[in-house]
């Protein structure tokens, strides 16, 4: 079994992960995860009805579960449906913007924002707070010119997808699949770590409709 969780494979986040792992922050005490897209169209969001948790924000949580290391114990959800395709995601029943708090058993705390129709591009971040420091990953551009003039400063716009996120990702996705397959790593995504992201984002889905806390 190979899951694309692609958040692990990617080079900031995947160096975040090792630099906490091997102490430079200490213990953790709070992870903050934002994705904001531009958002599905028409026909995907009426051929797909399984919800922004479920659909989106997966990855996030996967990444988030990986990080911790842990699974949580209780999690909350609120969303509400504020682009300017509100129509189109009431004709859903999906929200376009949520927000989430995942509690673990160690006293770990996530919170985590998911945006569609944002209009700003793709906007990925991910913050973990420790005990000895803080550790943050930045959003990608185009590139990493930045202008100054007399009147303003000006730096290039964000990537507007997954694909051109994510581009790198992939290729190291397929060689750790193809070097798994040979028996030269050990698979990085588990079937159960692929259980507990499809846990989380069901209770988080029955959070967002319900209003509650949902203990797992």
């Amino acid at each position: 079994m190979f899951e694309n969780f692609l958040r692990r494979f990617d080079k900031q986040f995947n160096t975040l992960y090792q630099r906490y792992k091997r102490g430079d922050i200490g213990n953790l005490r709070m992870v903050k995860f934002t994705s904001r897209e531009d958002g599905p169209g028409k026909e995907y969001l009426q051929n797909n009805r399984s919800g922004i948790f479920l659909d989106m924000a997966i990855h996030d949580i996967d990444y988030v579960c990986w990080l911790v290391g842990e699974r949580p114990s209780s999690v909350c959800a609120f969303g509400s449906i504020s682009s300017d395709n509100s129509a189109l995601y009431r004709s859903a029943d999906d929200f376009d913007c949520v927000t989430a708090i995942l509690n673990f058993p160690s006293g770990v705390m996530a919170n985590m924002e998911d945006t569609r129709a944002a209009r700003i591009g793709y906007e990925q971040k991910v913050e973990v707070l420790g005990t000895k420091g803080l550790i943050q990953t930045r959003n990608m551009k185009a590139s990493e010119l930045y202008s100054i003039t007399q009147n303003s400063c000006q730096s290039e716009a964000l990537l507007r997808s997954s694909e051109e996120r994510y581009v790198d990702s992939f290729p190291t996705e397929l060689n750790h699949f193809i070097n798994s397959i040979e028996g030269k790593e050990e698979n990085l995504v588990s079937a159960e770590s692929c259980i507990i992201a499809m846990e989380v984002s069901e209770a988080l889905s029955e959070s967002l409709k319900t209003g509650s806390i949902v203990r797992l």
